[in-house]
């Protein structure tokens, strides 16, 4: 699990990083992934964000498919050769996750999602320079990436100008590094970023939203 003293810094004010403070195989495994993506109920598309434009896109029923708006196993397989993708509400994909965003909600009092980022190539980037409505942690789970903060103030807070718009050499480095599975990068609401895989990588961000006026979601863990 991420240690107490980790969860405990998520209200900073500043960004910071962490080598190697988690084992990556005690939260989630790529093997837990393939088992996500292959069951095609998972594949909502409220939940599937891909990054970049992956064109329009249509599809045939399929015989017991209780959402034929979910996304077909062959297209999603396709597309992940060319597109990175991201998993939204995954705050309770298994028990280690959701107790992790519960240790969050606790510390930051906000409500908190996971997003699992996926690339099966480097060459599927990820967003450019910009900033978030919410805190993240950046966890690096599978494979290496490398992440560039800044301590740029943004000049306009909508989402229209979330994008770093200018010369990238006018970005004010706050820190830099390569990120190896175990470890996390720390980054607050408005603060500019840039994440870039540099190999096939699984990644999970843990989002705290502190604007949010929504109910938390509930972390009891079933038992059956």
């Amino acid at each position: 699990m991420i240690p107490d003293n980790i969860i405990e810094r998520v209200s900073d004010s500043k960004p910071w990083f962490e080598k190697s403070c988690f084992n990556p195989s005690e939260i989630f495994t790529m093997e837990e992934f393939k088992s996500h993506i292959n069951f095609r109920p998972n594949l909502r598309q409220e939940r599937v964000d891909w990054i970049g434009d992956t064109g329009e896109l249509s599809w045939g029923g399929e015989e017991w498919s209780c959402d034929q708006n979910n996304w077909p196993i062959g297209l999603f397989d396709r597309l992940l050769d060319k597109h990175a993708v991201c998993f939204l509400d995954s705050s309770r994909i298994n028990p280690q996750i959701n107790e992790i965003c519960k240790k969050l909600e606790l510390a930051t009092g906000s409500p908190t999602d996971a997003h699992i980022f996926y690339s099966r190539n480097p060459e599927n980037k990820s967003f450019s320079a910009h900033w978030d409505w919410s805190s993240n942690i950046i966890c690096q789970f599978v494979g290496t990436s490398h992440i560039k903060v800044y301590s740029n103030i943004p000049e306009e807070i909508d989402n229209e100008h979330r994008t770093w718009e200018k010369q990238e050499e006018d970005l004010q480095l706050e820190y830099e590094h390569d990120m190896e599975p175990g470890d996390i990068a720390y980054v607050p609401a408005q603060t500019y970023h840039f994440y870039n895989p540099t190999s096939k990588r699984l990644s999970i961000s843990f989002p705290m939203n502190s604007n949010s006026q929504d109910k938390r979601q509930q972390r009891q863990w079933i038992d059956p």
